[in-house]
């Protein structure tokens, strides 16, 4: 009888055990879908596509140096901006170096953040390598942009409230970052590595902001749900940009073509056939 029972119990705690990973399992997959690994090394193949695709575009190329001369007015500041603050933290800097890093990996976040808000010279680099690549599908986006410029556009409120929640969002773990670059020796290492995955991650909104908010005119919490079922891709696509961007001065130029490139990305990898409008993607 003792058996039994303790065979029984036995029996019901793995089942328990079962449903309890079965659960979970559910749950990541609603909020990492897909294979991680293998979406990577996707969103990674199509960095290292586009942008062997977009340097040997000639359109692109007349586009990118006018984008890099607005591009240039935004880094001047940002970079006298970062300096001024290492020099006034100099003794704060000299004991946390990873502050330094940190400084040098939100450049070009800030970069992107701001060249989003000058003429759409980005829309047009995306737009020309989308067009080479499939003109059907530029033909349907440019369609989806033109209808959303002819509705009601959001208000000054709105804007502001969507960048208020999204620099929250980015901030807050920023700020945990600079906590924690503060530990000897292995601090700035992890604090440089953290920014530059959470910066990758919120570049990733950037480069595809010309689908996400131009074509479909989504809001923050809508933008943000498209994003993470398409994480994994997304960061494998901007993470060797933003460690490229990191090198002080010339990298943040790189976003031009980051920009274009995102194109690839959206056609081979994010892109679906269905009703664009409904962001049907996979």
């Amino acid at each position: 009888m003792d058996k039994i029972d303790s065979e029984t119990v036995v029996r019901k705690a793995d089942e328990l055990k079962n449903k309890a990973a079965d659960i979970m399992e559910q749950q990541m997959n609603k909020w990492l879908p897909g294979n991680p690994s293998k979406d990577l090394l996707r969103g990674l193949n199509q960095a290292i596509v586009g942008f062997q695709s977009s340097i040997s575009n000639k359109k692109i190329q007349s586009v990118y140096f006018e984008w890099a001369k607005h591009m240039l007015k935004i880094l001047v500041p940002l970079y006298a901006l970062a300096i001024a603050i290492i020099v006034f933290l100099a003794p704060l800097v000299a004991l946390f170096p990873g502050i330094a890093l940190q400084l040098l990996a939100l450049v070009p976040f800030w970069a992107t953040y701001f060249s989003k808000k000058i003429p759409k010279l980005g829309n047009q680099l995306f737009f020309i390598e989308l067009e080479a690549k499939n003109p059907k599908l530029y033909q349907e986006l440019k369609r989806m942009g033109t209808d959303k410029s002819q509705e009601k556009k959001l208000s000054w409120t709105q804007e502001t409230s969507d960048d208020l929640r999204s620099s929250w969002h980015f901030s807050k773990y920023s700020l945990a970052l600079s906590a924690v670059s503060i530990i000897p020796v292995l601090g700035p290492i992890l604090a440089f590595a953290g920014q530059t995955l959470l910066v990758s991650d919120k570049m990733g909104y950037k480069l595809l902001s010309v689908y996400t908010q131009d074509c479909c005119g989504m809001r923050y919490k809508e933008e943000k749900k498209w994003m993470r079922e398409r994480k994994f891709p997304v960061l494998g696509f901007s993470l060797p940009y933003t460690l490229l961007m990191s090198v002080p001065f010339a990298g943040p130029f790189l976003g031009g073509i980051a920009q274009a490139a995102a194109a690839d990305l959206f056609d081979k990898v994010l892109m679906k056939e269905g009703n664009l409008s409904q962001s049907r993607m996979e």
